[in-house]
């Protein structure tokens, strides 16, 4: 992947569990936008905050100007992250991936012909390309940090990465 632009739930969890190593790993460019730090990081208290913060600082993770948001984008119920994400890529012209996991974030990204993928779907990318071991380790990992995760959709991934 060329480029990867995340939402603040995906990047949230990656640095709670301390691997937004694994999406720099997948990608040339990690982007957020201003909007999506603040989600992020406005409580330094918030888990993964300052792994987040981090991130900036050693660039591994780019930031970028809101871009405007058009009215199609912006009537569409979304929370201002997701709406500043989806903007974005729609500004870039070069061929790009949204990180995100809300299933409405997901859908508005796909009918604007933008490509998407979610937290465990880069997971078991990293996997088949070598850079994980364990899909379903990470998945567990995540679900003790209290990220919810519907167990058909923990089958479907598992059987994806060959783990099943």
């Amino acid at each position: 992947m060329k480029r990867i632009i995340a939402d603040a739930g995906p990047l949230i969890i990656f640095a709670k569990s301390e691997k937004i190593w694994i999406i720099k790993a997948l990608a040339r460019d990690v982007v957020i936008t201003n909007t999506v730090l603040m989600e992020c990081t406005s409580d330094t208290n918030k888990p993964g905050a300052t792994a987040i913060l981090q991130a900036v600082r050693n660039e591994i993770i780019s930031v970028v100007n809101d871009p405007e948001i058009s009215p199609e984008i912006d009537s569409i119920p979304l929370d201002a992250g997701e709406k500043a994400t989806i903007a974005y890529a729609m500004a870039v012209d070069e061929v790009r991936v949204i990180l995100i996991d809300e299933l409405s974030g997901q859908k508005v990204a796909s009918k604007l012909g933008l490509q998407i993928i979610g937290s465990s779907g880069l997971l078991v990318a990293a996997k088949k390309k070598g850079v994980i071991g364990s899909v379903a380790i990470i998945l567990r990992e995540w679900q003790d940090l209290g990220y919810r995760l519907n167990e058909e959709l923990v089958r479907r991934v598992l059987v994806l990465a060959g783990e099943s």
